[in-house]
């Protein structure tokens, strides 16, 4: 029975050790974080130069918004399969405290039964001793 309980026990561990090394945490599977562009000095730039500035910043800001829903999806990832992991161990825990319930009920049951023995055999023994009693007493009459 105690073998089960250490089952379960490094069943539960190797749950918690596999989920941390298969969680998709890493923000590298949505790339590098796009480089903030250089923007132009208003103060000196012509119109083409300004233009560009502004093609690179709309692109930027698109592609941190990609960059940002990529990060926020992995973390949605992530707190579902922490959910999961958490719903996984809470049943393996309820299983867990189910079997240490059901050894010590086992326990109960057999410190009882071995009380019971001990009883029955304190009750031969008394039984014997006071036949040893009576036949000593009927020897001791029949020498009479």
């Amino acid at each position: 029975m105690l073998g089960g309980i250490m089952r379960k026990i490094i069943y539960l561990g190797s749950i918690i050790w596999l989920s941390f090394a298969a969680l998709p945490v890493a923000a590298e599977d949505c790339g590098l974080r796009p480089d903030k562009p250089q923007l132009p000095d208003g103060t000196i730039a012509g119109p083409e130069e300004m233009k560009n500035g502004l093609d690179s910043t709309g692109e930027y800001s698109a592609a941190l918004e990609t960059y940002a829903a990529c990060l926020v999806s992995l973390a949605q990832k992530n707190e579902d399969e922490l959910s999961r992991l958490l719903r996984e161990i809470s049943s393996t825990e309820k299983a867990l405290n189910e079997t240490v319930d059901l050894v010590r009920s086992i326990e109960g049951r057999r410190d009882s039964l071995i009380s019971e023995a001990q009883a029955a055999v304190e009750e031969r023994n008394v039984l014997v001793q006071e036949w040893n009693e009576a036949a000593q007493s009927f020897k001791a009459r029949l020498e009479d």
